[in-house]
């Protein structure tokens, strides 16, 4: 039987940023000699996932890729910033390797190198003013970010998540990018991350659960270590605790230098609610909440008469007004008040907030984290006590190799990403003893031209690398299924099924 394995690459540059990778010398596959991509990564569950990487090597003997080669088809076009596709062909079907962007450029004799970043780095370009997430779902609350952002819909995977998040607001002008971290992190145990095709990737929390092994690891190809910040004696969480206001109150006012009013003009004047959220946001009204004059220091002539509010947003976190001025000559924001708006504040609640649970071992490592915008109490201390229950014992990590030399090992590495689920299997006369299922956490994967494919792996024990709570109290007769009594008898000794 013969073998189908061997893959040729595919890589594309959109020199001409038309978004079609058709044009001329957009495709330069053949020039390929050598890459590497470091995929997705995270030390924990509760950890953000780290971007994605790629460095590639390109022949230029030609001086193909020399910006200054007069002659040359990149002749004065920087490659910086440049989106890139990379993926690798096998018997017809293409497999998406890396989509990102250029993030630096290098020509070394006679090749050239580009280092590559996931877009995460374009998608915290474009600022965003979001209106008030009230009660969504975390992935609705991204959707929402991106479509501020304008990100495509059409590379968007998202779970319908499983938390239900009572108020959100990023802050003021967020990177959109950072405002999808923000919500994905009140999806406890979830993740987000670009994926292989450059995707935006959200992970409910059951996301890893469902999974099923991929395939089995063993012998050689199998290396184990292990991490003292793996254990941890303790957990600290803190939650967000939101408080609503019970009363409309003024929300913001105008400090600094006096906003001026062209003579027969207008002005638009943004402003953030000082990190709070707020919802029934009222529209300024002239002579109550806003006032102008004839002197920037508020000295001449009142002129609260000649102003009026062409238009007014509120976002959850700040705002947007359009002042027009009637008088021929420039008028200034200035008075008692000058500019307030006035609305119902939401913030996070100024008491103790920090969930602290005691493990059963020694070590004086603490688990810590965050979740600003969750108000399940129950659901944070589930997780912690989950955390900390397999915290408590050393457990190994894996280092798994796998190279392209036959066509089962080339499939799996072509199928393999963040989050799958692998069987080490390492039993046997001088090998470990470890067997169990493993999450993958990172993964490096490169090639040279006419050199076999590899991969590694970054694998945690499926407990550990899970972000959920699975528990039925037995005092409603069910069976615990997860060690969160390890380390204490459960919250209220309710029953609690939290993904």
């Amino acid at each position: 039987m013969s073998l189908t394995y061997p893959v040729t690459v595919s890589c594309l540059v959109d020199w001409n940023e038309d978004d079609d990778f058709t044009d001329a010398n957009e495709d330069i596959s053949s020039r390929v000699v050598a890459w590497e991509v470091t995929g997705s990564g995270r030390n924990k569950a509760s950890d953000l996932v780290s971007s994605s990487r790629m460095s590639i090597v390109f022949s230029n003997t030609d001086g193909f890729f020399s910006p200054y080669n007069v002659s040359g088809p990149l002749y004065n076009l920087l490659p910086y910033g440049k989106e890139i596709v990379f993926s690798l062909v096998r018997n017809g079907t293409t497999y998406p390797v890396f989509r990102g962007h250029i993030s630096e450029f290098f020509i070394d004799g006679p090749t050239a190198r580009f280092d590559c970043v996931d877009p995460a780095q374009e998608l915290r370009k474009p600022k965003i003013r979001l209106p008030l997430q009230v009660n969504k779902r975390v992935d609705e609350i991204i959707n929402a970010i991106l479509d501020e952002a304008g990100w495509p819909v059409g590379r968007r995977n998202l779970d319908v998540a499983t938390y239900t998040v009572p108020w959100f607001w990023p802050s003021w002008d967020a990177a959109a990018w950072d405002a999808v971290l923000l919500a994905a992190k009140q999806e406890i145990g979830g993740a987000v991350y670009f994926d292989k095709s450059g995707d935006v990737r959200f992970e409910s929390t059951k996301y890893r659960m469902g999974r099923t092994s991929l395939f089995t690891v063993s012998g050689r190809d199998v290396g184990i270590y292990y991490r003292s910040e793996d254990v941890a004696g303790s957990a600290e969480f803190r939650w967000g605790r939101i408080a609503v206001a019970p009363i409309k109150t003024v929300i913001y006012t105008q400090g600094g230098a006096a906003p001026v009013v062209p003579g027969h003009g207008s002005a638009t004047i943004t402003g953030s609610f000082g990190g709070y959220g707020a919802y029934n946001v009222d529209t300024p009204i002239v002579d109550t909440d806003i006032h102008a004059n004839s002197a920037q220091d508020g000295s001449g002539i009142d002129k609260t008469a000649q102003i009026s509010v062409t238009s007014f947003t509120a976002y959850g976190s700040g705002f947007k007004l359009v002042v027009a001025n009637a008088d021929s000559a420039p008028v200034y924001l200035v008075g008692s008040p000058g500019l307030q708006i006035q609305g119902y504040a939401v913030r996070n609640g100024t008491d103790d907030r920090t969930i602290e649970v005691a493990g059963a071992g020694s070590s004086t490592n603490i688990l810590r984290d965050t979740f600003d915008f969750t108000n399940d109490t129950a659901a944070v201390t589930g997780f912690a006590q989950f955390q900390l229950a397999v915290s408590t014992a050393l457990l190994p990590r894996v280092e798994a190799t796998l190279l392209g030399n036959d066509d089962t090992g080339m499939l799996n590495m072509l199928t393999l990403g963040f989050s799958e689920l692998v069987t080490v299997n390492d039993a046997g006369l001088y090998r470990s003893g470890l067997t169990g299922d493993f999450v993958v956490e990172g993964w490096v994967m490169g090639g040279k031209d006419k050199d076999s494919i590899y991969t590694r792996l970054a694998l945690k024990p499926k407990l550990q690398a899970l972000g959920g709570i699975f528990r039925i109290s037995p005092n409603k007769g069910g069976v615990v299924y997860s060690p969160i009594l390890a380390g204490g008898s459960p919250v209220g000794g309710a029953d609690r099924i939290g993904w």
